[in-house]
């Protein structure tokens, strides 16, 4: 019986096309493209605003991503330390063990590596140098025992901070101070 009722619906669909009755009419065409009008209208903001804020979030997971490694770097060089040659508050020079001599310094919004840039979209860079005793200062003098470093970044406005504190393996002084700034 199902199927009965199929046919009799497809008969009378195939009469309707065979009357020349098929398809829609112009004004249906018309208010179809216009409900259709309408919806890009009202969905277009929504798509810019949905790739703008994807571009905006990738940007700044990158910028993350980059600061992360940048202060990794900082750190692994700083396990590998040998001997301070100078430093400050804002900056180290430092000699590794394989003998490579490595400078940190701030500079604008940029963390420098040996004069190129390591880090940018820096806020801030401040290394303290503290003693077997705990006392910190803001150069390293013979009882530098411990380095502690930390690391501000503001990314499109989203501020973001690395602290560490580093025991170099092997660590002299060599007596010299590194100008601030």
């Amino acid at each position: 019986m199902h199927n009965e009722g199929q046919a009799k619906v497809m008969k009378k669909i195939l009469d309707k096309i065979k009357a020349g009755n098929a398809g829609f009419s112009l004004m249906e065409l018309i208010m179809a493209m216009l409900v259709m009008a309408v919806l890009m209208v009202a969905i277009t903001p929504l798509f810019k605003t949905s790739i703008l804020t994807f571009t905006q979030t990738t940007a700044i997971a990158e910028s993350g991503q980059s600061a992360r490694i940048a202060f990794n770097r900082l750190l692994l060089d700083m396990k590998k330390m040998d001997l301070i040659n100078s430093g400050s508050s804002s900056g180290i020079s430092f000699d590794d063990i394989d003998g490579n001599t490595v400078v940190y310094a701030y500079s604008g919004e940029r963390l420098l590596r040996n004069g190129s840039t390591a880090a940018g979209d820096v806020s801030g860079f401040t290394i303290e140098y503290i003693d077997v005793d705990g006392y910190v200062y803001a150069a390293p003098s013979d009882d530098t025992w411990q380095i502690k470093v930390t690391l501000d970044f503001d990314i499109q406005g989203s501020p973001a901070s690395f602290t560490a504190e580093v025991s170099p393996r092997n660590i002299h002084f060599s007596g010299h101070a590194m100008d601030a700034g």
